[in-house]
Order: C-alpha cells, then sequence, then structure tokens
C-alpha cells in the first residue's frame, strides 16, 4: 500500500495517505513500529536512483565439474570479471547408453510388409514380429501343403519330424486356409522373396497402412484389410503415396 501511495500520490496529498494507512493498519492489529519502518524503507527505495542497466556482457567460461577446484575456479573468475559455469562429467550411464546395439532395421518387430514373387504376383501383410520371424510362418505353411501333396502322391517328405496323422488332402486345405501365400505357392513354383514397405509399432495404425497399402496396389490379398474412410483413399490415389515400385 505505501509502494502504491508513493508512485501515484500528488506529494501534495501524500503525506495524508501515509499517516492513514499508519492508522488503518495500527487499529488493525498491526505493530507500530513495524509499520512505521516498512513505511521509511518504502520511501528510502523511491528516493534511490534507478542502476544503470550494464549492456557489457561478461565472458562466460564452461568447465566440467570438479569438487574442491571449481570452486577456487568461481572465486578466481570473479575476481577477473568473467563467469564460470560448470557442466557434468561423464557418468557410467551415459557411457553405457553411448554403447547400446543399434537393432537393425529389418530385425525391429512392427512392419507392414510385402512378399513378392518371381512372377510378379505380390502379397502385403503386416504383424508385430519380425518381417522374418512373419515369412517364416508363411513357409511354414508352404511346406506343410508341399509335403502333403507328397504325401498324397506317396513322394518322401521333406524335413525333420515324424509324418503328420492328419489326412493330406485336410492338410493341404488347412495350409491354403492359413495363408494365401501357400495358394499362391501351390500353383507356381518361383521363390518368393520379403521385404518391409514401412515400419509402425502401433496395430491400429498398422493394419490402416496395410488397408491403404493394399487398395493402391495390384496383389493376391484374399480381402482389402480394414475399412478406410473414403477421404483417405480420395488423397492417396491423387498423390500415389501408397503406389509401390514394381
Amino acid at each position: 500500500m505505501a509502494d502504491r501511495a508513493l508512485a501515484v500520490c500528488d506529494p501534495t496529498y501524500l503525506n495524508a495517505e501515509l499517516s492513514h494507512i499508519l492508522n488503518t493498519l495500527r487499529c488493525n492489529g498491526y505493530p507500530t513500529k513495524f509499520v512505521t519502518s516498512i513505511i521509511r524503507q518504502c520511501k528510502l527505495n523511491k528516493s534511490l536512483p534507478p542502476v544503470p542497466p550494464n549492456n557489457q556482457q561478461c565472458p562466460v567460461l564452461v568447465l566440467p565439474y570438479y569438487s574442491g577446484l571449481s570452486e577456487k575456479i568461481r572465486r578466481l573468475g570473479h575476481s577477473l570479471n568473467f563467469n564460470v559455469r560448470f557442466k557434468s562429467s561423464c557418468n557410467l550411464r551415459s557411457i553405457v547408453r553411448s554403447d547400446k546395439i543399434k537393432v537393425p532395421f529389418d530385425s525391429r518387430p512392427g512392419v507392414v510388409y510385402e512378399i513378392k514373387c518371381g512372377c510378379k504376383a505380390s502379397y502385403i501383410g503386416e504383424t508385430g514380429n519380425t518381417i522374418f520371424r512373419r515369412f517364416d510362418q508363411h513357409m511354414s505353411n508352404v511346406l506343410t501343403y508341399k509335403n502333403a501333396e507328397r504325401r498324397l502322391n506317396g513322394e518322401p517328405t521333406i524335413g525333420p519330424g515324424r509324418p503328420p496323422k492328419i489326412e493330406p488332402r485336410k492338410a493341404m486345405a488347412n495350409a491354403i486356409k492359413a495363408s494365401v501365400v501357400v495358394e499362391h505357392a501351390s500353383q507356381c513354383s518361383l521363390d518368393p522373396r520379403p521385404k518391409i514397405i514401412c515400419r509402425e509399432s502401433f496395430f491400429h495404425l498398422r493394419r490402416i497402412k496395410e488397408a491403404l497399402y493394399i487398395k493402391s496396389n495390384s496383389t493376391i490379398n484374399r480381402d482389402n484389410g480394414v475399412a478406410v474412410s473414403e477421404v483417405w483413399n480420395a488423397l492417396i490415389n491423387k498423390f500415389q503415396c501408397c503406389t509401390l515400385l514394381s
């Protein structure tokens, strides 16, 4: 209140206003000596000339911190008119993290992928696993189909393990049902090759990207994936951002 009175009151009425403040605070239980000292300090601050800003910046020295030595350097800097700042030195965590092994791009989980046959037939899918793990699952189904076909024709099977007890025709049907890649491999003898289209760790976004790539390319997929708004389809078709090179 005293600062406000000193700032806005006319000098003619200033003393009366300060007396009114003193009496009001004293009636509300504030000690007279305490209020008087505060008013006196406010008057003193008002009369002091403002400190001119120092536009000249002191040089700054940044050093690693070492206990005991850094304090002496700081005191020396003050005496020579330069500022000393300290930064933390290397710790065990920073050393260990800098030595972290980076996982190769094709060994990271969560991808939209393409399996392309030598005949140019293309299958697009998504997986939360690595592309190698998902491709092995497809090829395991292909091997199951071909072994069932060999058993049906009286030929020896390929791979370790006991012969399956399931009837060959049923095993072939189950393998085709499990993967359209198997269905294509039953009609084409050329080798398929996997390729990562993009990485996406979030399942919902991965399904959307899979659907957009399926709709933007000629594939052997049995369906178009999840439903995607036609607004997105129009944008994708306009900019061709999901079209894969042959």
